[in-house]
């Protein structure tokens, strides 16, 4: 049997791909989780991660990134809080313009900046709180400090062909892709 190596990588991305595509946000913005309720979408729960205890979260590491300079203000002010998000990091967000947020992950426990391409200049113009969930740290993020997963609610870089909700998974150093569902919400009156 001979494997056609083109046909198998357009076979993997289309079960990657899958049901994320076909699968839409409808109806009048804002957007919220309850709008992918029904699609069965990713879960914290099926993401554990261990809560580490941290007396005393380190000192964000300015070294161990380029652009942790530019941020170290927010960056120190959000590592004081502790861990808030997988185990032992910290999800720190401020402002980049009107609607937009930006964010960086902190290592608690060594002080190690990460700023995931996955969550930068979001847009969370049409990005809305769920009836049932309690209030957000920031309005585009979804996290708790007992799981991996991170939700994003918006438009990534400001690209509104790309807003949304994404699901990833952090791996300690990246954000890998879980799932995405694409918003087609337009305003009404």
């Amino acid at each position: 049997m001979k494997i056609f190596p083109g046909l198998c990588a357009l076979a993997a991305a289309a079960f990657l791909a899958g049901p994320s595509l076909a699968q839409s946000i409808e109806g009048c913005l804002p957007f919220t989780l309850d709008d992918v309720a029904a699609f069965d979408p990713p879960a914290f729960a099926a993401y554990p991660a261990e809560i580490l205890p941290i007396a005393k979260p380190a000192a964000p590491d300015l070294a161990s990134h380029p652009e942790a300079k530019t941020f170290r203000t927010q960056l120190r002010d959000g590592a004081k809080d502790g861990p808030n998000f997988a185990g032992h990091y910290t999800i720190v967000g401020w402002g980049c313009g009107s609607a937009c947020l930006d964010f960086g992950i902190l290592d608690a426990k060594n002080g190690h900046v990460y700023f995931p391409p996955e969550i930068r200049a979001v847009r969370v113009m049409n990005a809305g709180t769920a009836a049932n969930e309690p209030a957000p740290a920031y309005d585009a993020l979804r996290f708790r400090p007992d799981s991996d997963l991170l939700i994003l609610l918006g438009a990534l870089h400001e690209d509104e062909s790309k807003d949304g909700i994404a699901y990833y998974r952090w791996d300690g150093k990246e954000l890998l892709p879980v799932k995405t569902y694409r918003s087609a919400k337009t305003e009404c009156e």
